[in-house]
């Protein structure tokens, strides 16, 4: 699961929204690279419900997206309480609106459990339209 190559690289000196946009990059590269074709960048999903959330990567088709969760080692916003009381809320609406969210670091996409984990979206999708 971890022993695949990562084409994110850690060290490069970058902003946390840097590594985010680079982690995205690679992240959907792969997606189109294993068939599971290109997410769109920055959906909003929930302004049915007067929220004006937004999935850092989705496949509406599908009704799945991923979230790259930055901050995680630095007590950034996800990790403080209003911070996570509101990603509470996000994904909570997301699930009963029938949304697919995979929550991924940084850290995932650098040793590549981000990428096994869109391997088993795309079998999860496979196995759906079959």
């Amino acid at each position: 699961c971890g022993s695949r190559p990562s084409p994110f690289s850690r060290g490069w000196g970058m902003a946390a929204p840097a590594i985010k946009s680079v982690a995205a990059a690679a992240l959907t590269n792969y997606a189109v690279q294993i068939g599971l074709g290109r997410p769109e960048p920055e959906v909003y999903f929930a302004r049915s419900i007067g929220r004006k959330w937004q999935f850092d990567l989705a496949w509406q088709e599908h009704m799945a997206a991923l979230e790259i969760e930055g901050g995680t080692r630095i007590n950034g916003r996800h990790n403080r309480h209003e911070g996570y009381e509101e990603d509470c809320q996000k994904y909570n609406a997301a699930a009963l609106l029938g949304w697919r969210v995979l929550r991924v670091t940084t850290e995932m996409v650098t040793d590549g459990r981000a990428f096994a984990l869109l391997d088993l979206l795309r079998e999860h999708l496979d196995e759906e339209s079959a």
